[in-house]
């Protein structure tokens, strides 16, 4: 039979090598490959099949899965299963009708064809090359693979330390907890409860650590070794996890897995699409989720037996992973108020979280400035935006206009809700720790948010993560209200660090706590509440000091582009080399 062409493969369906004896062959459709050579001739009538032979022979082209006998033909024909439909027509091209100069054939003509699996009456669950379907789309904003992050040696070691632990077999899985047991009923954990003994060296090895060779970005790097929080997960053949969102109340901003034994496919998806992007995880590869990869796309495995890997069919075996996760301690270090001095956590963090709906209210204009520094540089430069500290998202509304995507990160959950109501891409996240990829960004602004920092100290952290996820070649915006105000204006600053009042209708305070003074507010006479914020305002060229500090921590090179003062705010603009 001649092979001919086509580029039409089938897959191989699902639960290995029980699924095609069970399912049975059939003669392949026109124009159908696929990874199933029957083969006739090779052996006299009602003589055994010699398998060794077979797989010698079609070994030279591929690997051979399995061989299976046809019954009621006194088992001299068989069908080869080979690992990819191209590996299976290379065969037939270069043995069909072969005669008996082949050692492998005892002297006769060999016959082949492609071969499917018979069709069930019920559907049949096939393996798709997700991989390759996904391939268009980007991946998940805030998904980074470090592959071999580990060694072989490493991971020897580290499988050995696994195993001499119990396992838990509660569940279709076995698994191992350190630090907080993950209740999977709530899918969340008690702070109140650690395990005794926190985390193990074995899983304290393998935090970030330049020493070892295991170098991360920084701002990785630093969110990952706070982790607290392990969960070690035993997947066999056939077994995997539904799609999920770890819990954004339980967990901090990164997610990471560190895969062993063997690689798996994993599939994302964004809420409301059917649409899945697929990647591999190879085998000792570390996945750091991050940003909207770790608050708005879920994540799992199919429960299969056999992937699709690099086109080729590559059946199951166990894999061991291991799950890093911080926790999130309501009482001492909320996502909005982790490691904020006293000053932060009353006048930052609880005033946006109070006045957010009339702070979005009351912010829809945008500063010509910064609409000119986005239109300046999106054309020529790319059309990735970074909005650190994006409020209600005003400028992030501009960016369809320019042709530019863009994603915001804000610590008060009320305004970024408020973005996502507007479908604006936002998430929640710290300015001194973003949640977002580094080196990514086209451009990077952060308007009006650097002056809520209350030490040199956290205002250079702020800088140096913007820094951080800009790319070379990228330009950047940074603001902050400036100690000399324009004459004639409202405000006049006596000092570098004050609190500034902020006064609201009470009609704007949240159903439950209209009838209170919102705590430390004071309430005037005409029904408005009163609040305090704090801010540092700056002089010029306390911007750029902080910029030049903070590119010699990211080991950055940095161009200042300007530095000027716009309607009370200083304002820094400048470009990653």
């Amino acid at each position: 039979m001649a092979s001919g062409s086509s580029d039409r493969p089938m897959e191989l369906p699902s639960g290995g090598r029980g699924k095609w004896k069970t399912l049975g062959f059939a003669r392949a459709r026109n124009g159908i490959r696929t990874p199933y050579v029957f083969v006739a001739n090779a052996f006299p009538p009602k003589t055994k099949v010699d398998q060794k032979l077979l797989r010698e022979a079609f070994g030279r082209f591929g690997k051979v899965l399995d061989i299976v006998c046809m019954p009621g033909r006194g088992s001299s024909c068989a069908n080869v299963v080979m690992d990819s439909s191209e590996s299976a027509e290379a065969a037939i091209k270069a043995m069909d009708g072969l005669g008996g100069k082949s050692s492998h054939t005892f002297g006769r003509t060999l016959s082949l064809r492609f071969s499917e699996l018979r069709r069930p009456k019920g559907p049949v669950e096939v393996v798709p090359d997700a991989v390759a379907k996904s391939a268009h789309m980007p991946l998940p904003e805030g998904l980074m693979l470090v592959e071999n992050y580990i060694s072989k040696e490493e991971e020897e070691i580290l499988i050995k330390a696994i195993d001499n632990q119990p396992w838990i077999k509660d569940f279709s899985r076995r698994v191992q907890h350190y630090g907080y047991e993950f209740n999977y009923g709530t899918r969340n954990v008690d702070p109140d409860k650690p395990i005794e003994g926190g985390l193990p060296a074995f899983v304290r090895d393998i935090l970030p650590s330049e020493q070892a060779g295991r170098t991360l970005p920084v701002g990785d790097a630093k969110a990952i070794s706070q982790s607290d929080q392990c969960t070690v997960n035993e997947y066999l053949k056939g077994q995997g996890i539904r799609p999920h969102v770890d819990t954004p109340e339980a967990f901090d901003t990164h997610i990471v897995s560190l895969s062993l034994l063997s690689p798996t496919i994993m599939d994302f998806r964004y809420p409301g699409s059917k649409d899945k992007k697929s990647i591999v995880l190879p085998r000792r590869s570390l996945l750091i989720l991050t940003g909207p990869s770790r608050h708005t796309w879920s994540h799992g495995i199919a429960h299969r037996s056999v992937d699709v890997i690099n086109s080729k069919l590559t059946p199951r075996q166990r894999r061991v992973s291991l799950t890093l996760r911080r926790i999130l301690h309501p009482e001492t270090d909320d996502i909005k108020r982790r490691g904020a001095p006293a000053v932060e956590r009353d006048y930052v963090h609880s005033f946006y979280d109070r006045v957010a709906d009339h702070f979005s209210h009351t912010r829809w204009n945008t500063w010509p400035h910064v609409t000119e520094f986005l239109k300046k540089y999106l054309p020529k430069y790319g059309g990735l935006v970074y909005d650190v500290g994006c409020g209600n998202g005003k400028y992030l509304a501009q960016l369809d206009q320019l042709s530019a995507a863009g994603v915001g990160v804000d610590m008060c959950e009320s305004l970024v809700g408020i973005c996502r109501k507007r479908s604006l891409e936002a998430v929640i996240g710290d300015a001194l720790v973003v949640p977002l990829r580094s080196n990514a960004a086209d451009l990077v602004i952060s308007i009006a948010v650097i002056h809520h920092l209350s030490t040199r100290e956290r205002r250079q952290e702020v800088v140096e993560e913007v820094v951080r996820v800009l790319r070379p070649g990228g330009y950047g915006l940074i603001t902050g209200w400036a100690r000399e105000q324009p004459q004639g204006g409202r405000r006049r600053f006596e000092r570098d660090d004050v609190l500034i009042s902020w006064q609201m209708p009470k009609r704007f305070a949240p159903d439950q706590t209209q009838d209170d003074t919102q705590g430390d507010a004071q309430e005037t006479k005409d029904g408005k509440l009163i609040f305090q914020r704090f801010c540092h305002v700056f002089h010029p060229g306390e911007l750029t000091g902080l910029l030049e500090s903070a590119a010699k921590v990211q080991k950055s090179r940095i161009q200042v582009v300007r530095e000027y003062v716009e309607v009370g705010n200083c304002c820094l603009e400048f470009r990653k080399l």
